[in-house]
């Protein structure tokens, strides 16, 4: 399977007014090397422009011409988002906001619970780890070699003090993406999306002719590496609720017949959304707190439309029945979502799965039994593997 898109898109401004607050996106951030994706799913999502990095660090290990330049910077002109502007800073807070939310991720804390272990000491050692790996991938170290490759046609970026700022903008967004990334460990073997059913999971794995060579008692969809960038993905969008204290997102990707020429192959995107409330609503149309002391119509829940909901009502390409198509989203999916993941076709589902702890399955608001009774979908949900369990 060909590469994912970077992981390093960071949805920013207002969704449409004519859709649901968690439906719409207005500008991303491309990293360097996503025109071509951005041409195809960017402006099917609303994406009107584009916030850019002007080096990408593939291109600072070759010797440019300026034809080279050039030309990308006519892809860029020729792109059908027409608005690209330079990288801008991020809010002061954004980094300590992004920390702290991410480490108490339900990824981490069921991991952190069935090892024993503190979840801070795990995100540190993820959030290292991820911070050197983005750094790699996305920032011209070299800050001399960094200006020869702006130069070759984009001469503007070398005024200093702009050339400097904008150099720490991407450090300050790097270790934001960093943060979100370490959310969703990467442990593998340890760790990982299956299917814990072991017959269930190999009788559909090998209709679909997935791979037989699984874990007792485990059966793998996609690949691990790849699930992991749809998570954080999902975990990306989930900043853009308005109910932070459930922030919840979710994205859609599907296997077509054929590869495209973006650099995903035979995946291509779907749709994107996010839990909140109706666009165009004003701040004191709903209810904006929640407590199991309050009058259920008075609590912001019941007027929330959640994630799963918001991907499907607003995908960006229709989900095709002869075609595999996976959704991934950051909590479990509800009594109320499980029906229209089935009723849209949905193939597989990719998530942490229901909490082991009674007091928080069994929500006022809120149930998870349709999920763990589903049938005909796959399911994939976080879990440690056998062969850890017992090394453990």
């Amino acid at each position: 399977m060909s590469p994912p898109p970077p992981a390093g898109w960071l949805i920013s401004s207002d969704p449409p007014a004519t859709a649901p607050r968690g439906a719409g996106f207005s500008s991303t951030f491309d990293p360097g090397d996503g025109a071509i994706i951005l041409n195809q799913s960017g402006r099917q999502t609303g994406v009107n422009h584009v916030s850019y990095w002007p080096g990408d660090p593939k291109l600072s290990q070759l010797l440019l011409s300026d034809d080279d330049a050039f030309a990308a910077e006519q892809l860029k002109s020729n792109s059908r988002l027409h608005v690209y502007i330079p990288l801008q800073p991020l809010a002061s807070t954004m980094q300590q906001f992004a920390a702290e939310t991410s480490m108490a991720c339900d990824f981490l804390q069921r991991m952190a619970d069935c090892e024993s272990r503190d979840a801070g000491e795990l995100f540190t050692v993820q959030r290292r780890r991820s911070l050197e790996d983005l750094t790699t991938a996305f920032f011209v170290t070299d800050e001399l070699r960094h200006k020869d490759l702006a130069r070759m046609g984009l001469e503007n970026f070398c005024v200093e003090p702009y050339f400097s700022n904008l150099r720490q903008h991407m450090r300050d967004l790097i270790k934001v993406l960093a943060s979100v990334a370490s959310s969703v460990p990467d442990l593998q073997p340890d760790y990982g999306f299956y299917v814990k059913d072991q017959a269930e999971g190999l009788s559909q794995g090998l209709s679909q002719g997935l791979s037989q060579d699984l874990p007792q008692g485990l059966s793998q969809g996609l690949s691990q590496d790849f699930v992991r960038h749809c998570m954080i993905q999902a975990q990306l969008l989930a900043y853009r609720t308005e109910d932070p204290k459930v922030r919840v997102g979710a994205v859609i990707w599907a296997k077509g017949k054929s590869g495209c020429c973006d650099g995903t192959g035979r995946m291509y995107l779907v749709g994107c959304g996010y839990n909140g409330y109706a666009g165009g609503s004003a701040y004191s149309a709903f209810p904006q707190m929640s407590s199991e002391e309050m009058d259920p119509q008075e609590r912001k829940y019941r007027y929330i439309i959640h994630a799963e909901q918001n991907v499907l009502m607003f995908r960006s390409a229709e989900i095709k029945e002869d075609e595999k198509t996976m959704l991934f989203v950051t909590k479990c999916p509800c009594d109320d979502c499980v029906p229209l993941i089935v009723g849209a076709g949905i193939k597989q589902v990719y998530t942490i799965g229901p909490s082991t702890e009674k007091k928080k399955e069994e929500k006022k608001d809120l149930s998870y039994k349709r999920f763990v009774e589903l049938q005909g979908v796959q399911k994939f949900m976080w879990q440690k593997t056998p062969q850890a369990e017992d090394l453990s």
